[in-house]
C-alpha cells in the first residue's frame, strides 16, 4: 500500500521512533504545523481538505510515530472522502485508516476497514493493483489479528 511503500522508502531517521525530531531536526511540535483544513474547508474543496489530512495522517503514521494521532487525521481524511460521494475515492481512505488502526494496536478494527476496502475497491472497478493492494493490507490485518488469538 501506499503507507508501506512510504514507510519503506523514507529516509532513515536521525533519532529513534516515536520522537518528534526528523531528518532535517525539525519537529512537528517546534515547527508549529498550521492548523489544516479550516480554510480549505470553509472553501469547499473537501477533497483539497481530504488530502492535507491524509498526509498529516501519514506523517504520524511514518514519521512522528503517532498512531493514534494518525487515525485521528486519517478517519477525518475518510470522513470527507465519503461526503464527496466519489466511491473511487473511498477504498484508499479505507486502505490507510486501517493501516493506521493495525499500528495502533487495533486489528480488529484494520480487518473491518480492509475488508470494506476490499470489497468496495472491486464494485468500484478500481484498477487491479488497488485491489491487491487492498486484499494484501487485508491479509496483513487478519494475520495480526490471528497472532492476537493465539
Amino acid at each position: 500500500s501506499c503507507a508501506r511503500r512510504r514507510r519503506r522508502d523514507w529516509p532513515r531517521r536521525r533519532s529513534a521512533p516515536g520522537s518528534s525530531a526528523t531528518r532535517s531536526g525539525c519537529s512537528a511540535r517546534r515547527c508549529q504545523w498550521p492548523r489544516p483544513g479550516r480554510a480549505v474547508e470553509e472553501s469547499g474543496d473537501l477533497y483539497a481538505c481530504s488530502e492535507i489530512h491524509r498526509h498529516l495522517g501519514f506523517y504520524y503514521l511514518i514519521e512522528d510515530v503517532r498512531p493514534a494521532e494518525a487515525v485521528r487525521r486519517l478517519g477525518y481524511s475518510l470522513a470527507l472522502r465519503e461526503r464527496l460521494g466519489d466511491p473511487r475515492r473511498i477504498p484508499s481512505g479505507l486502505v490507510a485508516l486501517g493501516e493506521a488502526e493495525l499500528a495502533a494496536g487495533q486489528p480488529h478494527r484494520a480487518v473491518e476497514l480492509l475488508g470494506r476496502a476490499a470489497q468496495l475497491a472491486r464494485s468500484a472497478g478500481l484498477a487491479p493493483w488497488r485491489i491487491e493492494d487492498a486484499e494484501r493490507s487485508l491479509g496483513e490485518a487478519e494475520a495480526a489479528l490471528g497472532e492476537t488469538h493465539s
